[in-house]
């Protein structure tokens, strides 16, 4: 007699593995006393490449104009959300000149909300006009591409373990019935070996999965601006398979986020400082400690202080 191994469902292998794992079940709060409640992709990301921007961020609350950068991304990121609506809808999106009627007067706005960081070569002029031709590659290359759109910026949000009092938090900027995608505008491509180990696909993959909704693939849709390096705009793609080891990983590397916090914590306190980002980078690293990646090397002991 031969008896058959019955595979375990995606959210029984979480459940499985979150008994496991020695997850704490509380972040610390930051120092106005508010706890903090959830990481997401980007700030556990900010962790692993410096513990002390964390803290500042997290801990200290330390919060500076956003970059030029940042604004860019949101103002075409609005444009693109109303056509992505509009899909879902069953309509279809909208002709380009009414898309960048749009795109304007979402930067209009924005720049009467948010404060940022703007120079005279980021200044919100070049950025009105960076961020037009960004929605230009948009219609031309991104929207051609979607295939059964169901959501626009859904929030994702798990737990590792059922006790745990924080949960892992995204927001999704399109999902498709069978695929996850994302919108960036980069200075460079992202590359297909980064994309494969980038935390942010594993997540939203690892929700799909847990939830009872595979995505078969997470995809980066990269808006390649000009700059020092490259004259005109360009457009890159990138996919990445769904595999039940990303699952796997993605809850561990949570964990092993919320116990590096919890740790320096209690052992340095929330005052800091923490350990800082390295200034020697392997090949393909980013070198995260300098003024152009992180808004306190002005102020920090690694940086430029002292």
């Amino acid at each position: 007699m031969t008896t058959t191994a019955v595979q375990a469902s995606p959210s029984e292998t979480a459940r499985a593995l979150g008994r496991r794992l020695q997850v704490p079940l509380r972040l610390p709060a930051a120092l106005n006393g508010k706890v903090i409640t959830n990481l997401s992709p980007s700030s556990a990301a900010r962790f692993l490449a410096c513990p002390e921007e964390w803290r500042r961020y997290y801990i200290a609350r330390d919060r500076l104009p956003a970059a030029p950068v940042m604004f860019l991304g949101k103002t075409v990121d609005q444009a693109a959300n109303h056509c992505f609506e509009l899909m879902i809808a069953g309509r279809p999106h909208p002709p380009l000149s009414d898309l960048l009627d749009r795109y304007r007067q979402a930067h209009t706005d924005l720049l009467e909300e948010e404060e940022y960081a703007f120079t005279a070569q980021e200044s919100p002029e070049r950025m009105l006009e960076l961020g037009a031709g960004a929605v230009r590659v948009v219609y031309e290359h991104v929207l051609p591409d979607i295939h059964e759109p169901i959501a626009c910026q859904r929030t994702v949000e798990f737990r590792i373990t059922r006790n745990a009092e924080w949960t892992v938090r995204g927001y999704l900027d399109l999902e498709e019935r069978t695929r996850v995608r994302d919108l960036k505008i980069k200075g460079s491509p992202i590359g297909q070996p980064t994309a494969n180990h980038d935390l942010q696909a594993d997540t939203y993959l690892t929700e799909r999965a847990i939830v009872g909704r595979p995505a078969s693939e997470f995809i980066f849709d990269c808006v390649l601006k000009p700059g020092s390096r490259r004259k005109q705009y360009g457009y890159e793609q990138n996919r990445v398979r769904y595999a039940d080891y990303r699952l796997r990983r993605t809850l561990v590397d949570y964990a092993s986020v919320a116990r590096g916090i919890c740790d320096l914590h209690a052992t340095r306190g929330p005052e800091g400082p923490w350990p800082f980002a390295s200034r020697g980078l392997k090949f393909g690293q980013t070198p995260k400690c300098s003024s152009r990646y992180c808004d306190f090397y002005a102020s920090c002991p690694r940086g430029a202080a002292f």
